[in-house]
């Protein structure tokens, strides 16, 4: 939209016609991209334009996820229009993470506002150096710029709305860095990106939870490419043909399937999860368990799980134990009690302080049931420990063959699944189960532990060998 405070540069016709517009345009920003910079958007835009609504600042933070030809460089330059346009006096700014990516949104609200008489009579002038920076005669601006070298170009000044282009292919840290930058104003951010796994993923699907559960002020999309009205349909179909699947489900459709698949979604998560399990059943004569185990010294958790692999088709969660602020003679003890009552194949974190608690346990621990632990999270050891099952099975089980009870250590596991820095690593890996390069916090150990319960086992170096 268009400030009032303008409306004096305009002639009587241009100021009837902007007061026309205005009183529509404050309904609907798609209106006044429109009227104002000769735009007009697709239905998906449109969307995300209302919903956001950049000028009144409804949502504070928002990430789309657009597949490629899908419009999101148009969509962010007419965000910072309608912003610069409706709001004297605000600094907007547009960054990405090399310089050249900033100036495409930056040439593109440019070309807008310049072809439209309307607004180009708003415009008071440009300047390329040393960042290029478009002044209005209401005093607002908008600037691009990158968050190369730590953001070391954008320190200092204090903006009313930002966009961040192509905001999966950085680090979190430009991320984070820019919510500091609008922390006077309380001011909009708003990512775009082509679908990425890791911190964008991960903020991605927490703003979609946050919106499910109430919270207005947060927004996620995901816009496909076929969206867009003027791509045809023979472009897809061409595209579903040439492409592997994976590459149309991420740049064309805007999954997130990062460098593999996303073979398992968000549905499955409910389904390992059963009511009807206790969350510590004991020992069976004569059934296979597997367990697994990462250690902490006092302040730090030890945390152990325990499957019964007896059945061929199924995993089930037996039992589990957390320990946290206990000296480690106390864990020592509970760790060896269950090692013993759970016979079966077990595999230990010996990574850090796990290996010195490790070596100091009255159990034996051979090379092979040492691990060197990689995870970052449970949800990381889950997924790939499904890989292994894969590849003991003569059929994959899949998250499918996974039971685990819904209460006790278990209860807090499922709540780790649920949030959404865990969520995305379901989402990896079609050729190997949906594993990806992470590994759990704590089950990856349990489900290695498993496979060499089933099937039994062998190291050939530090590759794990599967005997019949």
């Amino acid at each position: 939209m268009i400030a009032t405070s303008l409306l004096d540069t305009l002639t009587p016709e241009e100021r009837a016609v902007v007061m026309r517009g205005l009183k529509r345009a404050r309904r609907d920003p798609t209106i006044a991209a429109q009227a104002f910079r000769g735009w007009r958007p697709h239905e998906g835009q449109a969307r995300v334009l209302r919903t956001i609504d950049p000028a009144q600042g409804k949502v504070k933070i928002a990430a789309i996820s657009a597949g490629t030809g899908w419009g999101k460089t148009e969509c962010l330059a007419e965000m910072h229009s309608e912003v610069g346009q409706a709001r004297p006096g605000a600094k907007t700014l547009m960054a990405s993470r090399s310089q050249a990516q900033a100036d495409l949104g930056f040439k593109a609200m440019l070309t807008k506002e310049m072809g439209n008489p309307l607004s180009s009579a708003l415009i008071e002038r440009v300047v390329t150096s040393p960042f290029p920076t478009l002044h209005r005669k209401n005093g607002s601006y908008t600037t691009s710029r990158t968050t190369k070298d730590n953001c070391i170009n954008l320190r200092g000044p204090e903006w009313d709305f930002i966009t961040l282009d192509e905001a999966g292919h950085g680090d979190e840290f430009a991320y984070q860095f820019l919510l500091t930058r609008v922390r006077k104003s309380n001011g909009p951010v708003i990512l775009w990106s082509s679908p990425q796994e890791e911190w964008f993923a991960d903020l991605w699907h927490e703003l979609e939870d946050r919106r499910l559960h109430g919270d207005d002020t947060v927004f996620a999309y995901r816009g496909p490419a076929m969206e867009n009205p003027h791509l045809s349909p023979e472009f897809f179909e061409r595209m579903k043909a040439e492409l592997p699947l994976v590459i149309y489900e991420q740049e064309i459709l805007g999954e997130f399937v990062a460098s593999n698949v996303n073979t398992f979604r968000r549905e499955h998560l409910g389904r390992i999860f059963d009511d009807s399990l206790a969350p510590s059943v004991k020992p069976i004569s004569g059934h296979r368990y597997g367990q697994g185990w990462d250690l902490g010294v006092e302040s730090s958790w030890a945390v152990g799980f325990v499957l019964d692999a007896t059945a061929p088709d199924s995993m089930i969660g037996v039992h589990g134990e957390e320990h946290r602020h206990v000296v480690w003679p106390q864990v020592q003890l509970a760790m060896e009690n269950t090692i013993r009552a759970y016979p079966g194949w077990k595999q230990i974190d010996w990574t850090g302080v796990g290996k010195v608690a490790g070596q100091n346990l009255h159990v034996s621990v051979r090379e092979e049931e040492q691990f060197i632990f990689g995870g970052k999270s449970r949800f990381d050891i889950v997924v790939d420990t499904m890989k292994f099952i894969e590849e003991a099975a003569e059929k994959p089980l899949g998250m499918e063959g996974l039971r685990l009870p819904t209460s006790g250590p278990w209860g807090q596991l499922r709540e780790d699944m649920r949030v959404h820095k865990l969520s995305t690593a379901l989402r990896r890996d079609s050729k190997s189960l949906g594993v990806g390069a992470r590994t759990w916090d704590h089950l990856d150990s349990f489900m290695l532990s498993v496979r060499a319960a089933k099937w039994g086992s062998r190291y050939a170096g530090s590759r794990m060998e599967m005997v019949a």
